[in-house]
């Protein structure tokens, strides 16, 4: 299964008036940010911890959140829609509602998902702790540092395992919007079954684009001016990304 890289930087062509939704999301990005950091540093910087100011705080960060997730919903229904149809253009944000609701069941999906990571992580913390106060004896020539080393690689070759095999349950919800498509685990094997070559290629583009997203970044940083560009970018690699899964799933369609 080959992947079109051309295809997924040039889906803008597709649609005439791509730089409006997109410049769109930069300015929802850029709006959220302002809304959850200017009260809180206000707070902070005035001394003021007063019921009131609490109050503001959260709600501006609750409206901050809202924004952010109507561009993760904006960019999850581009991905839905490209697997279907190849033609598909951006959405209009005239379902911004419709952005955010299928934005939060993405993360509440993927906290979900990731529970059992989060369990495993509690677990080798209680362990080590339990053995620093002496209530879990040492193996034989055993330490303390030993028992830490041996428990952050448990944990971290896990976390790893978890990551790699996320993006199949991914896909399987930006095909059909359910959230409990991450708990799907025998949709998801089914899904690398006989294609984790392909599987394999996705998640090495996702890298390769995500490295590009990081390098391209530090670069607008440096100009200072062009930090703010950053939030366009950053919608773009993201609507990429997800194009990249669509393919993904779009060609394996159409082998079943």
């Amino acid at each position: 299964m080959k992947y079109s890289v051309e295809e997924s930087f040039a889906f803008i062509k597709q649609d005439e008036d791509w730089l409006r939704k997109v410049l769109v999301a930069m300015w929802l990005i850029f709006l959220a940010l302002l809304i959850f950091f200017i009260p809180l540093l206000t707070v902070i910087l005035i001394k003021s911890y007063s019921l009131p100011s609490i109050l503001i705080v959260l709600i501006c960060s609750v409206i901050s959140l809202i924004l952010v997730l109507s561009v993760g919903g904006f960019i999850l229904q581009f991905g839905h829609d490209r697997i279907t149809n190849r033609e598909a253009k951006l959405p209009e944000w005239n379902n911004f509602w419709t952005f955010v609701f299928i934005s939060f069941k993405s993360c509440a999906g993927s906290i979900m998902f990731y529970i059992p990571v989060i369990l495993v992580k509690l677990i080798a913390i209680e362990l080590v702790v339990l053995q620093m106060q002496g209530n879990i004896p040492s193996a034989a020539g055993g330490t303390e540092s030993s028992l830490t080393f041996f428990a952050d690689l448990f944990v971290n070759l896990f976390s790893l395992f978890y990551m790699f095999i996320y993006f199949a349950f991914h896909a399987n919800f930006l095909k059909d919007f359910n959230m409990f498509s991450y708990l799907n685990y025998a949709a998801a094997f089914r899904l690398m079954k006989g294609k984790f070559v392909s599987y394999l290629v996705l998640i090495a583009v996702l890298l390769a684009v995500g490295i590009v997203f990081e390098i391209s970044s530090l670069m607008l940083v440096l100009t200072i001016i062009g930090t703010f560009v950053i939030p366009f970018v950053y919608v773009y690699i993201k609507l990429v990304c997800i194009d990249f899964i669509a393919q993904f799933m779009n060609k394996i369609d159409k082998t079943e």
